[in-house]
């Protein structure tokens, strides 16, 4: 819900999702190359290709999921009742924010 409302004004660019999602592509691909340099030094070239290889599945699928949601941002911004998006989020950061207490 955060990112559609930070969007609602604003044009959405491939360029903008890698942005907003940098901090999780930057962790993914920091796990993703220690586990490959893990397996070409442990076991080999050919692991390491395999792990590769679904590190590049994953960025593409990411890109085509960016794609969808680009070419389809016009649409949904038009169809969003804004102002329910807005008391939703107000209603789950305050729920988030209320202390538990245990049973």
């Amino acid at each position: 819900m955060e990112f559609y409302l930070h969007y609602k004004d604003k044009k959405l660019t491939m360029g903008a999702m890698w942005i907003f999602n940098a901090k999780l592509y930057f962790w993914m691909l920091l796990v993703f190359i220690s586990i490959i340099l893990l397996y070409y030094l442990l076991v080999g070239i050919e692991a390491a290709s395999i792990v590769a290889a679904a590190l590049v599945g994953v960025l593409l699928r990411d890109i085509g999921t960016f794609r969808k949601s680009v070419r389809n941002w016009p649409l949904l911004n038009e169809i969003i009742d804004w102002d329910k998006a807005a008391a939703l989020m107000e209603k789950n950061q305050a729920a988030a924010s209320v202390p538990r207490t245990s049973p």
